[in-house]
């Protein structure tokens, strides 16, 4: 939902978006395309000092980032990959964004029949806040190659794909349970030793499960990690799993460690929650140690 005031929408404009407060480009991890071949793209957002965008989950108030693609025949494209956002406090709200720069991946699948340049379009919304929120919009449009061989690396492109794909969370491999009761719900991810994890926090993908503003009480062991969240607006009803990413950085890598997500889709319990004591909490102004 959209909480805060909305100025007029941006005008849409051709070729790079240049917004009053976001630039948005396509860009693309090769220099040109193959037949039947996975092409990766990213819209790349420029976010004036001050502003943000947002998350597949808002939060509190805003909208996702969409682009509504108009492809040749024979072309998909795949939703939005969204790497883990921030947590964005402004007054009692608390929203899911981004702020400077993000790369917003997208796999599109090239057409097995493709020869030629393609030309690839898409008109793409996004809202941006500060202490207000504009709408804004653009179209963007990229022309590649299509060429028989693999395809040729763009070394521009190189470091920032790396960096985004590098917070996408990634497929969980540990043990999780979720429990629930009336005001609260727990997320229990049985890590291992965890005492070298530090910036744990929780984004939940669905609205209205968590509330957003309230502090996220974190406990780490010898075990795993638990995470305690006041459930939100939707506390009067069952909670049939619990959606999300758990962010961390993981200390035990060596030089100076790595930050690092994972993807929670867990079904949930109702049931007694830990009394284990908590070592961190996150509060509405971001995290506290």
């Amino acid at each position: 939902m959209v909480s805060c005031l909305l100025a007029a929408p941006a005008l849409a404009q051709s070729g790079p978006g240049d917004g009053p407060h976001a630039t948005v480009t396509l860009v693309s991890e090769s220099k040109d395309a193959a037949p039947g071949q996975v092409l990766h793209l990213a819209l790349k957002e420029t976010i004036e000092a001050g502003w943000h965008t947002y998350w597949v989950n808002p939060g509190d108030s805003g909208l996702p980032t969409t682009i509504d693609w108009n492809l040749p025949e024979g072309f998909a494209a795949q939703p939005i990959q969204w790497p883990t956002p921030e947590r964005i406090a402004f007054g009692p709200l608390v929203s899911y964004g981004y702020q400077s720069k993000v790369l917003l991946p997208v796999d599109v699948t090239v057409s097995k029949t493709a020869t030629g340049d393609v030309i690839l379009t898409g008109h793409a919304s996004w809202l941006v806040c500060s202490d207000v929120c504009v709408p804004e919009e653009s179209d963007v449009k990229m022309t590649l190659p299509v060429t028989a061989g693999p395809v040729t690396p763009d070394p521009s492109e190189a470091a920032p794909f790396a960096a985004a794909r590098a917070s996408l969370p990634s497929d969980n491999p540990f043990p999780v349970d979720v429990a629930y009761d009336k005001d609260k719900i727990q997320l229990r991810v049985a890590t291992g030793d965890a005492g070298k994890l530090s910036g744990i926090a929780f984004f939940p993908i669905d609205d209205g499960v968590i509330d957003n503003d309230a502090a996220q009480e974190i406990s780490t062991s010898k075990d795993g990690v638990t995470v305690t969240v006041k459930r939100g607006e939707l506390k009067d009803k069952p909670i049939p799993a619990l959606n999300g990413v758990l962010a961390f950085h993981d200390g035990s890598t060596g030089g100076g460690g790595i930050s690092r997500a994972i993807a929670i889709a867990t079904p949930a319990h109702e049931g007694a929650l830990s009394a284990a004591a908590a070592t961190t909490r996150i509060g509405a102004l971001g995290l506290l140690e």
